[in-house]
């Protein structure tokens, strides 16, 4: 009896794909999705009418229409208020005055980007563009909070349904963009540092690289064994994404052929599940993709399955299909690197839907919460200042029993320059994770 049937006058690839998001991700609840009334009418149990008229003494959710289009076009989408906040795709009618399974797809979908947009200076859509910002909920994994809601709704009409229960879990990435400050370059690249230290009196930059390069001192970068020794203390997962892409303007890290590189990526492997951090202009690349996919792999021999975009560049559909022809199966690049909140309105992972084929992909995307990087360098904040945001977003997913994931860098806690205090802020944010 722990059964729900869903009467639509069409079973979409939208609405399945949507369905089994909230269904059996979010609630763990057996469904199926039937077009013949006369069937739905006479069968027992639980019942969801997800059409344009009511069906006597079952749940009634009044579709907006996006679920049953093919195509991308500009949406007409209505918004209007629900609790105490606005919600896409009103429709005044039903058990929630709004369509949950529009309003879930269009945003999970990413669906406004593929559509025209103004690109910020990195070519991606804009924080500020997203109708979750618009509305005022992209502090908040808005789509979870809905399926708490029609979990209420479906006990109250079911007593009898069971419904799976999640529980609070957290994860910390770390992008290794730049291994070490000092270590491992080239020889006339240290001796042209030095000089320029020289020359802008910097004498305090001179003394450490003195001290690493004569193995008198650690390199400031070099903060792994620290990052391990966090997450033996609090027994959170731990993920660590590679760049090693080809040295320019925005990839900075060590060359990957060095010996000094491979070491530190044999040692971290040994640590954690390591993946593949492509370069900025390998997110729509894919021979590039492939060949640092590829050397990642040599050097730790093992295949690898998970990826996170520099700089999260993402390009829908492009960099996903790429991703999945490279033979990842997990990728943890959604979110917004100018804004922390919640790029697709969920904290729960959900397979990549492709608007462009209209078919769900295998690829799992796991949305993150918040980059370091984005409270320091983009809202200007130190890290005394950033420290409570970082718990608010902890606490609106704990609220909902979701999946918390952070991004930071092995550089940014070495407390140097802007960075200063952020070590102690990662450490407290470990803790206050750990403590659900």
């Amino acid at each position: 009896m722990n059964n729900l049937l869903i009467f639509t006058e069409k079973a979409t690839p939208r609405l399945q794909h949507v369905c089994k998001l909230i269904f059996t991700r979010h609630l763990g609840l057996p469904y199926s999705i039937i077009t013949d009334s006369q069937v739905f009418n006479e069968s027992k149990g639980a019942k969801i009418s997800y059409s344009n008229r009511p069906e006597t003494g079952v749940i009634f959710i009044k579709p907006s229409g996006l679920l049953f289009e093919t195509g991308i076009t500009n949406q007409n989408i209505k918004t209007g208020t629900y609790g105490e906040t606005n919600v896409p795709f009103f429709t005044g009618e039903g058990v929630l005055p709004f369509d949950i399974f529009a309003a879930a797809f269009y945003l999970t979908s990413r669906y406004e980007e593929y559509l025209h947009f103004e690109p910020n200076q990195y070519g991606q859509f804009k924080a500020t563009s997203c109708l979750a910002y618009k509305l005022g909920f992209l502090n908040k994994p808005m789509v979870d909070y809905w399926v708490e809601d029609l979990k209420t709704i479906l006990k109250t009409h079911y007593p009898f349904l069971l419904l799976k229960e999640k529980k609070f879990t957290c994860t910390f990435t770390y992008d290794i963009d730049v291994a070490y400050a000092y270590k491992g370059r080239p020889f006339i690249v240290s001796a042209l540092n030095t000089i320029k230290d020289c020359i802008k009196l910097n004498f305090a930059s001179f003394k450490k690289r003195a001290k690493v390069l004569n193995n008198a001192a650690a390199d400031p970068f070099d903060t792994y064994e620290h990052i391990t020794a966090v997450k033996e203390k609090y027994n959170h997962n731990l993920l660590f994404f590679i760049l090693m892409g080809p040295k320019n303007k925005y990839n900075r890290n060590l060359n990957p052929y060095s010996r000094i590189m491979q070491q530190l990526l044999l040692q971290l492997y040994k640590k954690a599940e390591t993946g593949i951090h492509p370069s900025y202009f390998a997110n729509d690349n894919y021979l590039q993709l492939q060949h640092e996919k590829l050397l990642l792999e040599t050097t730790i021999n093992q295949k690898v399955h998970i990826s996170r975009q520099h700089y999260l560049r993402l390009i829908f559909p492009t960099t996903y299909q790429n991703l999945i022809q490279a033979g990842i199966t997990r990728d943890y690049t959604l979110g917004f690197a100018e804004l922390p909140g919640f790029r697709a309105s969920t904290c729960t992972p959900f397979n990549f839907y492709n608007l462009k084929t209209e078919e769900e992909t295998t690829l799992l995307l796991h949305p993150n919460t918040f980059m370091e990087g984005t409270f320091i360098e983009d809202m200007q904040l130190n890290a005394e200042a950033a420290l409570p945001l970082m718990k608010q977003l902890i606490d609106v997913i704990k609220n909902v029993n979701g999946h918390f994931i952070s991004i930071w860098h092995n550089h940014s806690l070495s407390n140097q320059n802007e960075w200063a205090g952020l070590k102690d802020v990662h450490d407290t944010i470990a803790e206050y994770a750990a403590n659900s």
